[in-house]
Formats: structure tokens, sequence, C-alpha cells
């Protein structure tokens, strides 16, 4: 009676069913609690937008109205200017960029890049963090292609560091994907990383179908063993090439004219490769004909989002509520 009263004024509600002696659903009753905190935590959540969205993200350039009203979370347009004074500040002190700690013990391999690059990330970082603190941001999304021809250099590494740091990081400006970065986080305590689809085959006989998604930025903590390279796309800077465990995950997109849209699925990675024409750290994964298919007819954009685990039924309940 209540939520069907809840659903004639235009609310949503679950009901979530207890047997005689008082025992319920556990599990069910921590996912809706676990959404109702994500929605607030959305609410306070500030992103800044360093420099525009890259001028290809045609579907992924959302407004900041349009994100406080879908979302909740407030947008804060930074200058990608400001964010080049602060790198030329750390760089004319005598202070220098603070190092990652293990970060070059810990790789596999050191290639292509040189201790200038490197030393170049560090920088960017330092950088960003200025812009984090100065702005009190929950995450940022950079226009990292215009580091590759203003400095020379990328923000790859920068981005990487900063997700493991706790301050969610994208690239190229994309709206819906530091939005669905910061929800993920929010709603499963896990780090998502933000890839490009290379490829999707379709396997009409087993059902099952594969995927290969890269980029350049994967959080270190995430995964099993890393090396250090160039970015792929301009050969220079410093990326991560790293490979995933192999388990189940959860991919999502979230899209649409007013980001009120989300595709989601469960899938698991079966390899890590390391080909040379793609972005430093691949996935192969394994999903069903249905969900690929639907990113072939239906997409909301190009970047995908992916966590470690299987957290189909939380963003489930999440859509109901």
């Amino acid at each position: 009676e209540i939520l069907a009263k809840v659903k004639q004024d235009g609310g949503k509600g679950l009901i979530l069913q207890a047997d005689a002696s008082g025992a319920f659903d556990a599990e069910e009753l921590e996912d809706i609690i676990d959404v109702c905190q994500s929605k607030i935590a959305m609410r306070n959540c500030r992103i800044g937008v360093v420099g525009r969205p890259s001028d290809w993200l045609i579907a992924s350039s959302q407004d900041s109205l349009v994100a406080l009203n879908s979302w909740g979370v407030e947008l804060i347009d930074i200058p990608l200017e400001e964010l080049m004074r602060n790198i030329g500040e750390i760089r004319s002190s005598s202070l220098g960029a603070p190092i990652i700690e293990d970060l070059q013990e810990k790789a596999e391999f050191f290639s292509e890049s040189s201790n200038a690059d490197l030393l170049k990330s560090m920088e960017i970082l330092q950088a960003l963090r200025t812009l984090v603190d100065r702005y009190k941001l929950s995450s940022l999304t950079l226009r990292c292609f215009d580091l590759v021809l203003k400095d020379q250099s990328t923000g790859c590494l920068a981005l990487s560091q900063l997700a493991d740091e706790g301050i969610d990081a994208g690239c190229e400006g994309d709206i819906p994907s530091i939005i669905g970065l910061s929800w993920i986080r929010s709603l499963t305590g896990q780090i998502g990383w933000m890839a490009n689809p290379s490829h999707i085959i379709i396997k009409k006989e087993d059902d099952l179908a594969e995927m290969l998604v890269a980029h350049c930025t994967a959080p270190r903590s995430i995964l099993s063993k890393y090396g250090l390279r160039s970015h792929f796309e301009s050969g220079i800077g410093v990326a991560i090439a790293g490979i995933l465990p192999k388990e189940k995950v959860t991919l999502f997109r979230i899209g649409g004219k007013h980001l009120e849209e989300l595709w989601y699925s469960t899938a698991r990675v079966i390899a890590s490769p390391r080909g040379e024409g793609l972005c430093r750290t691949q996935a192969l994964l394994s999903l069903s004909n249905e969900k690929a298919q639907e990113m072939l007819t239906n997409p909301l954009g190009n970047h995908l989002v992916m966590v470690r685990g299987n957290w189909t039924r939380r963003i489930s309940v999440f859509e109901q509520l």
C-alpha cells in the first residue's frame, strides 16, 4: 500500500521482505543502504574539468547544469592555462616534484620513456594535486592531449596515481566517464578504470562475445603487475602498461543527452594482451552476445568504465531507486 502510494506520487521504492521470525536478506538491505549512501555522496561530489572536453567527444561533453540535474554533481571548470602555470611554478621552485614511492622498483620494465619524462609526469601530478586542494575537488577530468602539444608530456601516469590516492581521474575531459568513475567508487568502494573498446567479436556458437578494451591510465592498484612505457598515440610521456587479474568485472557506461541512460554488464577478464597497436593497458573480456550487441546497435558513447567484481545487482537496485 505504501509503495503503491509512493509510485502514484511519482516516487520510487523497493519492498524488502522478512519472514515470520523477522529475518531478511542482509545482502539486499546492504545494497539498498549503499545505493542511498551513494546518492548522498554524489550530491557532495565536486568534479574539476581541467580544459574543455576533447573535440571528438561529441556525445560526452554535457554541461554543468545537466550534470547537476541528473547526478547531483558539481562541475568546476578550470582553464588548462591554470594547470600550465602550476606546472611552471613547480619547475621553477627549488622544492621540485615529489616522487611516487616504489614506482620503478615494482615495475617489470621501464622502456621508451626517459627519466626526464618521468620527472615531467611527477610535475604534472603535483600540479593536479594543487588544483584538487585549491578547488576542494572529489575527482577531475583532464583535456590531456593538449599537454602533448603544449608541454611534450602526458597526464597518463598522474591520472593513474590520483585514482590510487582516492581522487578519481579521467582523461580527454570526458564528462560521463568521470561521473561514472566517481559514482562507482561511491557505490562499491572500488576503483574504476576508463577504457576504449577496440574491437567486439560476436560468437553466436556459444552465446559469448569477446571485447578488447585499452587505455594508458589504469590505476596500479587494480593490476597484478605493470611496466612503464610511453603514451601510445604520441610516443612521449609515461604510461602504465598493466596486467589485469583473470576475474569477473563489471562494465558500464552513463550516457544520453541528459545523462539519463545507463548501460551495464558483467564480464570476465580472459587475457591482458600487450599488442603494439593499442593503448598500453589492454584487457580481453568475455561477455554475453546480447550485451555486446547492445554496444554496437545502441551505444551511449565510446569510453567504458570497468570495475573489479560483479556489481550488477547493486547497479540494478540503483536503477530501481
